[in-house]
């Protein structure tokens, strides 16, 4: 990339050179005003030229337009009636530009979610995928634009009735990933439970029994919550927290 800007500068010094040679025979305004504008259009050509070989540079390095540095999964029911998924996310650009991004996940509730994001309903935007196999994908737009290696967080949020939601919270791991942390809070529960599971299946498994157990999470009746942390999860791989309803 130190190369794209070097050859780029050279470019602009030997056009700048030339240009100010050309300007010299001319003692008229308008021919003046017509070499300067060529002399513009030249240089705004050279950086569009120039963002192009960036941005083409850093898809050759990072097949996404960002890097996931943490997710954050929690499931919350208080009152046995309702329940909310919800998942941050932590990621780094890795374009010059980033202003949206598409977050997949799987609603595993038979109704219709209401999705918030960074606190905003954007339901209506929501379209199932209706393919059990696949994921379902949403749009997020970030307030401003985050500019090439700039950090940010989005947080997406989905309600749903208890009695339609699977006992489990999943993540996949299909990039690097430095923490993956899952979080269920249940304030209706009373006294102890049984422990909760952590296993993980193959993304490319379509065996849906072909799991891997990675441990149990002891309920923590004191906060009526499981909760569990993993380090720089292995690439590959759904993980899943699942516990008994």
């Amino acid at each position: 990339m130190l190369k794209i800007f070097k050859n780029a500068f050279g470019i602009i010094a030997g056009m700048s050179s030339i240009i100010a040679l050309a300007i010299l025979p001319f003692k008229s305004i308008p021919a003046l005003i017509v070499v300067l504008f060529f002399y513009c259009l030249s240089i705004t050509f050279l950086v569009f030229a120039i963002y192009k070989a960036v941005c083409k540079s850093l898809a050759t390095t990072h097949k996404n337009k960002f890097i996931r540095i943490a997710s954050f999964c929690t499931f919350t029911s208080d009152d046995e009636k309702t329940a909310r998924f919800e998942t941050m996310r932590l990621i780094q650009s890795k374009v010059p530009f980033l202003d949206n991004i598409d977050h997949k996940f799987k609603w595993n509730g038979s109704g219709t979610p209401q999705i918030y994001v960074n606190g905003k309903d954007v339901s209506s935007s929501f379209i199932p995928n209706g393919n059990p196999g696949e994921f379902d994908s949403i749009n997020i737009k970030f307030d401003k634009v985050i500019s090439y290696n700039e950090s940010a967080s989005f947080k997406v949020a989905l309600e749903s009735q208890y009695s339609e939601c699977i006992p489990r919270i999943r993540c996949k791991i299909d990039e690097p990933t430095k923490i993956l942390q899952f979080r269920v809070l249940l304030g209706f529960k009373k006294g102890k439970q049984k422990p909760a599971r952590i296993y993980r299946r193959l993304i490319n498994s379509e065996v849906e029994t072909d799991i891997e157990e990675c441990g149990v999470v002891d309920f923590d009746y004191n906060h009526k919550a499981y909760f569990h942390m993993i380090e720089n999860p292995k690439i590959g791989y759904f993980y899943t927290m699942e516990w008994e309803k």
